[in-house]
C-alpha cells in the first residue's frame, strides 16, 4: 500500500480543521507531531503517503473526539464549507447536488492517486449512490471524513435533510444519500 498517496491539500485542510476549531497551538503541535512526514507544512499539490493521512485522522480522532472515528465527520462537513466556498465554489454554482457530484467525480483522481468515484443519482429524485472503488484500503477514519464531506456538501448546497447510509464490501464502498 506504499504506493496509495493523498494529496497534501487533504492533509492540509484537516489540520485548517483543527486550527479553527481548537486553535493555533493545537494545530502547531499536530504540524511538529507530523513535521517528519509532512515537513513544515503539507504542500497543497504534493503527493504523500495514504498512511500518514490515515495517522493524521486517527490522530485527530483520538485526541479530539475521544476516540470515535464517526466524529471524523465533522471534520469532512468542514472540508466541504471550506472547500466550496474558495477553492472549489466553482464546482458548486448552479446545478443540484448529484450534478455536482458528478463534477467533483471527476476530481477524485486529484485528490487520490488510485481508486475511483462514481455517482449514480436515482430515477425519482432526491437520492443518489456514491461508489468508490478500486483503491487498495477503505479504513474508516477516511470513509468518515468522505461521508461528512457529501454531506457538508449537501447542506452548503442548499439541501436541508440529508441522510447518509454507508456500506462496505471487499474494494468497494458505497453510500447512500437522500434528501
Amino acid at each position: 500500500m506504499s504506493d496509495y498517496q493523498v494529496k497534501g491539500s487533504s492533509l492540509r485542510s484537516k489540520i485548517e480543521y483543527v486550527r479553527e476549531t481548537f486553535g493555533e497551538a493545537e494545530a502547531l503541535a499536530l504540524g511538529q507531531e507530523f513535521a517528519a512526514d509532512l515537513g513544515l507544512a503539507p504542500l497543497e499539490s504534493k503527493w504523500y503517503p495514504f498512511e500518514v493521512f490515515v495517522r493524521l485522522l486517527s490522530v485527530i480522532a483520538d485526541r479530539y473526539f475521544g476516540g470515535d472515528r464517526s466524529r471524523l465527520t465533522e471534520v469532512g462537513e468542514f472540508s466541504a464549507r471550506k472547500s466550496l466556498s474558495t477553492t472549489y465554489a466553482a464546482f458548486a454554482q448552479g446545478g443540484d447536488f448529484p450534478s455536482f457530484l458528478r463534477r467533483i467525480a471527476t476530481l477524485h483522481g486529484r485528490f487520490y492517486n488510485r481508486g475511483s468515484m462514481e455517482v449514480r443519482p436515482h430515477s425519482e429524485g432526491g437520492a443518489c449512490t456514491i461508489i468508490l472503488s478500486g483503491a487498495p484500503s477503505y479504513p474508516p477514519e477516511d470513509l468518515y471524513v468522505a461521508q461528512g464531506f457529501y454531506l457538508g456538501a449537501a447542506r452548503f448546497l442548499g439541501l436541508g435533510t440529508v441522510k447518509c447510509r454507508m456500506s462496505q464490501r471487499p474494494g468497494t464502498v458505497t453510500f447512500e444519500l437522500s434528501w
